[in-house]
């Protein structure tokens, strides 16, 4: 057995809309992960924290940058034999990630990606997928507190329609991974199944409430309740509860 331990791998579960993308492993070295589809990525450099990491992976195996989001709620093991040399063990996190408007298309950049699409998420069973990429994308379903540094305040509004299906909103106001207060906005429809985030980021500390109450008024408006808030102030005059 190799004397070592696993190797931090990161990966970036690009999303847009109902889709993410995802990218074909090209590793020959490697049987049992050629030719099968993940969230691409890869090791975390010496010194480099997982988001900096998950973002100059991207860039070098794809040419684009892209807005890390939050750390999703899974966690992934695996062990992959490699003949002739050590197992290779890596563990894996991976972080909804979104492109910035108006960047260039993501291409292939290193010869480790041989082709890149982006997926419906309801489609991902039609693919040869690597452990784990399943569950990364559908923990994009769950909000996890511990994902993000000090969420603070969080709304959770739906709009009910006529179908029987439902418009969901999950707001958080708070400190993100990377220490700036930031608004994640997660827009969820159960009957088309599709997931949109929106991010804005280095908000003035002292305009959580109000910036969050407008966001929710703009809802309202639009035919949206509060399910329930984590402070009461965002849910007063609103008809929904804290």
């Amino acid at each position: 057995m190799p004397d070592k331990g696993p190797v931090l791998v990161v990966a970036a579960c690009i999303v847009d809309k109902d889709r993410v993308l995802l990218a074909c492993r090209n590793q020959p070295s490697v049987p049992d992960a050629h030719g099968k589809w993940e969230l691409p990525g890869g090791k975390v450099d010496f010194g480099e924290s997982p988001q900096e990491a998950v973002r100059r992976e991207i860039r070098e195996e794809l040419g684009v940058d892209v807005q890390v989001v939050r750390l999703l709620p899974h966690l992934q093991n695996n062990v992959y034999k490699r003949p002739g040399r050590d197992d290779v063990h890596s563990v894996v996190v991976a972080f909804e990630c979104v492109l910035p408007r108006g960047v260039v298309r993501p291409q292939p950049k290193e010869p480790s990606v041989s082709a890149i699409r982006w997926t419906p998420r309801q489609s991902l069973d039609q693919l040869d997928l690597l452990p784990g990429t399943a569950e990364f994308v559908e923990s994009l379903d769950r909000l996890d507190h511990g994902t993000v540094d000090s969420p603070g305040l969080h709304v959770h509004l739906r709009r009910h329609r006529t179908n029987a299906s439902t418009d969901n909103w999950d707001i958080y106001c708070g400190y993100d991974l990377l220490g700036s207060l930031t608004l994640v906005e997660v827009h969820r429809n159960t009957d088309t199944r599709s997931t949109h985030t929106k991010v804005t980021r280095d908000l003035v500390p002292d305009s959580q409430v109000s910036t969050l109450t407008k966001r929710i008024r703009s809802l309202a408006s639009h035919g949206y309740a509060i399910i329930n808030a984590s402070d009461a102030r965002l849910a007063a005059g609103l008809g929904g509860r804290a």
